[in-house]
């Protein structure tokens, strides 16, 4: 079993797009950070990394798990 499939059934949020899920978040950032508009694209990656590769890291069940099912 892929790694992924055994996050999905833990997290709604693994697979997302963390950047893109909180729209409240851009709006707040912008009131403190008045450059925010210069850095989006690169929290628009981040978001990325952190639904995905980052998210599987930060679990610290998963290993063990994917341990179990191979």
């Amino acid at each position: 079993m892929y790694i992924g499939e055994i996050m999905r059934y833990q997290s709604y949020a693994f697979a997302e797009n963390h950047w893109l899920m909180d729209p409240d978040l851009r709006q707040v950032l912008s009131h403190y950070w008045k450059d925010l508009g210069k850095h989006e694209s690169e929290l628009r990656d981040f978001g990325d990394v952190a639904g995905g590769p980052l998210y599987e890291i930060g679990d610290h069940r998963t290993g063990a798990l994917a341990a179990v099912l191979s």
